[in-house]
């Protein structure tokens, strides 16, 4: 499989997702954690945090769909590490503190609107 085109280009772009996610999450967690020790938390910094994070599920998740579709129909069954993989990966960008929700509020934060009380 690693000598054909399609998995090559793929797999290619799974990486820069994955990475571009997690570096992503690393700057914006360490943004937060020097407010944090200075007592100083602003709401741009948890608006990132939340974006950030939400980007990382989502990103990992499809990283894990590109993966299982290249596995073929070997991703599909239920004894399969991939498989399971793909479901906890769904799972984790569907949760109510990650899903598309928080996409919206972060981006009225972003914009300088008003966002719903809890999100940060």
């Amino acid at each position: 499989m690693a000598e054909r085109g399609y998995v090559q280009l793929e797999i290619a772009k799974a990486e820069a997702l994955l990475r571009s996610a997690r570096s992503f999450f690393y700057d914006a967690t360490e943004e937060l954690w020097k407010e944090a020790l200075k007592g100083e938390v602003t709401l741009g910094t948890t608006t990132l945090m939340r974006l950030a994070a939400t980007n990382a599920a989502r990103q990992g998740a499809e990283v894990c769909r590109v993966a299982s579709g290249l596995a073929g129909t070997e991703a599909l069954y239920s004894t399969s590490n991939l498989a399971r993989a793909m479901c906890d990966s769904f799972v984790v960008a569907q949760h109510a503190a990650l899903n598309e929700g928080t996409l919206q509020s972060a981006g009225r934060a972003l914009l300088g609107s008003v966002i719903q009380p809890g999100f940060p």
